[in-house]
């Protein structure tokens, strides 16, 4: 702990060395601010339990052993916010995990789900969104990757969060399949770099559990082709890798390792949706400093669960439209 911590007597909470056991009671101590007033953005404390943990995807993430918990008033804001154990007597014992995305608010019926603020819970090929659940990333294990003298985060010996050896400057999304473009006209391809350069070999899978990409044998037969070293945030100069996707809809993963390092591959998820949209596109239109803000969006199907074809469920994407001609004027 960093001593003018001790000097203020400030006592830190212990960051859990194991998980805790499913229905665990736990409290959650945040400051949500979503539509309150600024004079409410206060912190809040609330009582919950551990459901189960789960991968997760959402948008363009993947996680893994997270917990599902029910935890109330889970809203913007509350991201970061720790779940804390607690003892017979009620007081605080340990982290266990640390809240990161919720399905509140949000219904399978009105789409969405897997998008932004509609995570999935990922089982068996199948991503699907619970109503009314909170998530929580595990923090089991992340207490030794601190120094416990100068308080110092690091990534290494004894830290338990993979390092990873390659990942993806652009890439993923949803496609129709094959190798057509999204409606934006993007390729489904990726954009790789490693730590450092040397040698890469990908594979596309369907999501599965989440984990095909730390297997050795998703990578049999593989081709195998240069990795260049990351550059700056800025640029792009990565391995392109064209990825021809299913024509099946569901979620897919293209994995790659690095010099045969598994256990640091990159996960880049893919959605295949064939369905047209529901509804024409349309576009929400803000005046905002003098400028016009256009957000256009319209309504599309989700992806039905592995060997599914045909069991859409109904969400809602951001769709980009096309215009001949552009103005600062509706």
């Amino acid at each position: 702990m960093p001593r003018w911590a001790s000097s203020w007597g400030v006592e830190p909470i212990p960051i859990t060395a194991g998980e805790p056991v499913q229905g665990s009671e736990v409290v959650n101590v945040g400051m949500p601010v979503q539509d309150l007033d600024t004079e409410d953005w206060v912190m809040r404390l609330g009582e919950c339990t551990l459901g189960a943990q789960h991968t997760l995807v959402e948008f363009g993430w993947l996680w893994f052993g997270v917990w599902s918990n029910d935890c109330p008033g889970i809203i913007q804001g509350s991201s970061g916010s720790p779940l804390l154990s607690v003892g017979a007597d009620g007081a605080t014992q340990e982290v266990v995990a640390v809240i990161n995305t919720t399905s509140g608010g949000a219904r399978p019926a009105d789409g969405g789900a897997c998008f932004l603020n509609r995570p999935c819970q990922v089982d068996d090929c199948v991503a699907q969104m619970v109503e009314e659940t909170s998530y929580a990333q595990s923090a089991a294990g992340i207490g030794a990757c601190f120094d416990s003298r100068s308080g110092d985060f690091e990534l290494g010996e004894g830290c338990p969060l993979p390092v990873s050896g390659v990942w993806s400057e652009q890439g993923g999304g949803a496609f129709r399949g094959g190798d057509l473009p999204y409606c934006a006209g993007r390729l489904p391809e990726v954009s790789l770099v490693g730590r450092e350069a040397g040698r890469l070999r990908t594979a596309p899978v369907p999501i599965g559990d989440g984990t095909a990409c730390t297997s050795p044998a998703t990578y049999d037969g593989a081709a195998d082709r240069a990795l260049p070293q990351q550059g700056e945030d800025w640029e792009l100069r990565g391995t392109t890798v064209a990825v021809d996707r299913p024509q099946e809809e569901g979620w897919y993963l293209l994995c790659a390792a690095a010099d045969g390092d598994v256990e640091a591959a990159a996960s880049v998820i893919f959605e295949v949706d064939r369905t047209p949209p529901l509804i024409p596109a349309a576009a929400d239109v803000e005046e905002i400093g003098g400028g016009v803000v256009v957000r256009p969006t319209s309504r599309r199907r989700g992806s039905p669960p592995c060997g599914s074809p045909g069991a859409h469920r109904t969400s809602t994407a951001p769709t980009p439209l096309t215009s001949g001609t552009s103005s600062s004027s509706r």
